[in-house]
């Protein structure tokens, strides 16, 4: 059934055909809810063999549940009532997601010249493991007790990528990182709720 949060404004489009040899005015009710209370309506004539779209602008009802929608249709002294569809009115479900990226850096090193090579980034698919925990209080990166909650990650052969996915916004996050053959990564990420798609990078260096 089509979901719709309360109190929002919509449109809602009816096709309407007169099949007999002559014409006709309708009056045509949009109506919702067990007790077909009336949210728009509209009235017009069709030609024999006529037909017509018809827009009911609309608004949502304010109270969450299912409302059943039914069309009333008059014509002269015939009413009929044609059942549509049911809708869902709820409210709407924010989700947040936090991506963390984990990037392992090759060691620099000298060439034959004598000259230094920076490091450089190269991948290690399926190595790094990327662990959060959320940070309700204490000092900057201090590191918090408790559990820390792995996350599931994929590799595109340079970075290790995983997301969190809440309805809820998280305030501050400490984030660690580790691979064989590295250094343990730990940071904190301050007030990431801000966007409702973020991304932090993390980087582990090879243990000397």
């Amino acid at each position: 059934m089509p979901k719709f949060t309360p109190s929002s404004a919509h449109q809602g489009i009816a096709v309407f055909s007169n099949p007999k040899s002559v014409g006709f005015d309708y009056w045509v009710a949009l109506c919702m809810g067990a007790t077909l209370t009336e949210m728009a309506v509209a009235s017009f004539h069709l030609d024999a063999g006529q037909s017509i779209s018809i827009v009911f602008p609309t608004t949502i009802p304010a109270t969450l549940g299912t409302y059943p929608v039914n069309l009333k249709i008059t014509s002269g002294s015939m009413l009929a009532s044609k059942s549509d569809e049911s809708i869902i009115v709820e409210e709407e479900v924010i989700t947040y997601r936090y991506y963390i990226w984990g990037y392992v850096s090759k060691p620099g090193a000298i060439d034959a010249e004598g000259n230094w090579i920076p490091g450089t980034g190269g991948g290690i698919p399926g190595t790094v493991t990327l662990a959060y925990t959320e940070k309700v209080s204490g000092p900057p990166y201090q590191k918090p007790g408790g559990t820390f909650k792995t996350i599931q990650t994929s590799s595109d052969g340079m970075w290790n990528t995983g997301h969190i996915e809440r309805t809820t916004p998280i305030g501050r996050l400490f984030i660690k990182a580790s691979c064989p053959g590295y250094k343990d990564s730990e940071w904190e990420w301050f007030d990431p709720k801000n966007n409702q798609m973020t991304r932090k990078d993390v980087m582990l260096f090879p243990v000397q």
